[in-house]
């Protein structure tokens, strides 16, 4: 989906490009729903978009299939996880809603969810090059906290995300009203022990720092057995689970105000491809070193790199806009959420806080 901006000062964005090409295919659904609402036999409409692990169609003009596929039984688990707890009382209005989940007979997972106008990502694609005032900071900065509560929401179910980028947050309608967090296929439970699976945590851009600490010294199965299949382990790191998520909203934040991803520019001078790898874990953790906050975040030092930080999310501001109390409160609150040190990170409750 594609997507053009008016001149106007609201973010009110025009002209979805036609969905791509229509199948006919039936999905061979029944009348109820899981929730016992009625719904139609439906067939395969436009389809919407793909992932590794997942292909999306829209049914009709309100609402979408999201079919993950079966080979993906890691990510099917997790997304029965979180239609469980939604079903259990977990819900805000910027988690994505399921209106139906279940098994077709080729042994896919089908969730039933709204059709939304687009995603954050295109969004941000869409309005890069231009200038933002200070009724877009606004906005944006409204946004954000509502999305904030939402991840609080899922904190306090002791449930995870682990995957937020712009591409996972998608926008109700062109005056980007409300945003929605979905796509739960690498969410999953707080663990007792608080180990976690540390190879299945986020996108890379927008991964914590002690995350990528963890993948480049924690070794794959057995150091004595030479022969291992790195895939077939899962290697595992003690970590505050919950400041994985703030770190990515942080850097989810930062990516819309400054149209750009925060560390690529920087980490592309260590690996030019950053590919999910050794490579480019260590090119990223470098940039991050380089530009993430440390220390008290109410001192401007160049050891904090709050003014620095401060310089790079103002990139499409002009004097008049960064010289705002909306854009120091904007700023103030990615530069909590980009702290190197997890223990330092804003909580979602702290952040929900913060608003005017």
């Amino acid at each position: 989906m594609g997507c053009r901006l008016l001149r106007a000062n609201s973010f009110e964005i025009i002209q979805l490009k036609a969905m791509a090409s229509i199948m006919a295919k039936s999905l061979d659904r029944g009348i109820y729903s899981s929730f016992g609402v009625q719904i139609q036999s439906q067939q395969k409409g436009d389809y919407v978009g793909e992932g590794v692990s997942s292909k999306v169609y829209a049914i009709g003009k309100q609402q979408c299939v999201k079919i993950v596929y079966r080979s993906m039984k890691s990510m099917r688990e997790s997304e029965l996880e979180y239609w469980k707890r939604c079903n259990a009382g977990m819900r805000h209005e910027c988690l994505v809603e399921i209106l139906d989940c279940r098994h077709n007979n080729l042994g896919q997972l089908e969730l039933t969810m709204p059709l939304y106008w687009s995603d954050l990502g295109n969004v941000i694609h869409e309005t890069h090059r231009r200038q933002l005032t200070v009724s877009e900071l606004q906005l944006m900065h409204s946004r954000m906290i509502e999305l904030a509560d939402a991840i609080r929401v899922l904190h306090s179910h002791s449930f995870f995300h682990f995957d937020i980028k712009p591409q996972n947050v998608l926008v109700v309608d062109e005056h980007l009203s409300r945003l929605v967090l979905t796509d739960f296929g690498l969410s999953r439970a707080a663990k007792e022990d608080g180990r976690e699976t540390i190879d299945d945590v986020s996108t890379l851009w927008y991964r914590a720092p002690e995350i990528l600490e963890l993948q480049l010294t924690v070794p794959y199965g057995d150091d004595d057995d030479d022969d291992i299949d790195e895939d077939d382990h899962d290697r595992v790191g003690q970590f505050d689970a919950r400041s994985v998520d703030m770190w990515a909203l942080g850097a989810v934040y930062g990516e819309w105000l400054r149209g750009r991803p925060i560390f690529v520019d920087n980490a592309r001078a260590y690996d030019d491809t950053l590919d999910d790898n050794r490579a480019g874990w260590s090119a990223f953790l470098k940039a991050i070193r380089s530009q993430g906050i440390r220390g008290n975040v109410s001192v401007k030092t160049r050891y904090t790199n709050i003014a620095a930080m401060r310089d790079t999310l103002a990139k499409r501001c002009d004097s008049n806009t960064r010289n705002t109390p909306v854009f120091d409160i904007t700023a103030n609150l990615i530069c909590r959420l980009l702290h190197m040190d997890p223990k330092m990170r804003i909580r979602a409750s702290d952040v929900v806080a913060t608003r005017r």
